[in-house]
């Protein structure tokens, strides 16, 4: 299988347990691997059923081999994640998302990363293991609807908040013509307390923009709000005394787009900074299925 890497290509496999004695090497005879790839893919899919991929960095591709003479039918649930614990300097990690009959890595992932796409996952729990490089390491479970587009974000691990996932539903009607959409996800641990954290969204002019961008608290989201298009500039101020803790890039929204705005940073580990995701328009959805492999019987 393929896996992108931010400097180039990375070779990465999970294809459980194996005999990895080493074993004489045999000058290779021309033609035996090709003839080797064409019986695979027309072996069918009865034995092609355990699914593996993986990926570094947050800006891998990846290609698809369906069963032979066949599609790949979209499957039950879709899962994207994204990095937005602010538990050290040093915030990188390893990830792996495991579904009833499909495992994917995801390696290197530092804070404001998310996986390139969506990936898919049989009907079933859903397992995600954490691996940072400085900080223990977690592992979750967790039942997903289906069939519904989920994010899963890596949240905390600051100021007494504990590292865990937080899970947010990607579903969202098309914009009618001329709107788009947008959603504010505050993800910031910066206080010991929620009350603490509470953030507005408002403009550079201070005036509210919607009821449900004021008096944000650690782990909110704010639910898509349908604007006109055009352009916009916010800031982020802190409830009770309205101080900026964040002054936002201005950003375009497009016809048709559907947006998330990420708040992140604790303060001490990491700056208040802020990530803008585009789903939908300006770029689209990806969807990635895993590459199959081996035999599952």
């Amino acid at each position: 299988m393929r896996a992108g890497t931010k400097g180039g290509l990375n070779m990465q496999a999970i294809e459980g347990d194996q005999d990895h004695r080493q074993q004489p090497r045999r000058r290779p005879r021309p033609g035996y691997a090709l003839v080797f790839v064409l019986l695979l893919l027309l072996a069918g899919h009865a034995w092609l059923t355990g699914q593996a991929w993986a990926q570094t960095g947050s800006s891998s591709t990846d290609g698809t081999l369906p069963p032979p003479g066949d599609t790949i039918v979209p499957v039950s649930a879709q899962v994207r994640l994204a990095h937005m614990a602010p538990f050290a300097s040093n915030t990188l990690l390893n990830v792996t998302l495991s579904g009833s009959n499909s495992i994917y890595q995801f390696l290197n992932l530092e804070l404001g990363d998310f996986t390139s796409g969506y990936v898919g996952l049989s009907p079933g729990t859903v397992t995600v293991q954490v691996i940072p490089q400085v900080v223990p390491s977690f592992t979750v479970t967790e039942t997903l609807a289906l069939p519904t587009s989920y994010t899963g974000a890596i949240v905390g691990g600051s100021n007494g908040w504990p590292l865990e996932m937080l899970w947010l539903v990607d579903e969202t009607g098309t914009p009618p013509a001329g709107l788009g959409k947008i959603r504010v996800v505050h993800v910031a641990p910066f206080a010991n307390t929620s009350a603490g954290t509470r953030l507005h969204v408002r403009t550079q002019g201070g005036q509210v923009i919607d009821p449900s961008l004021e008096n944000l608290e650690y782990r909110d989201e704010s639910g898509f709000l349908t604007l006109p298009v055009g352009s916009y500039d916010w800031r982020v101020l802190q409830a009770g005394d309205n101080s900026t803790w964040l002054d936002l890039p201005p950003f375009n929204l497009l016809p048709g787009a559907v947006l998330t705005l990420w708040l992140m940073g604790d303060g001490i580990n990491q700056p208040p900074v802020s990530r803008l995701l585009v789903s939908q328009g300006g770029g689209g959805t990806l969807l990635y299925f895993p590459i199959i492999f081996g035999n599952s019987s």
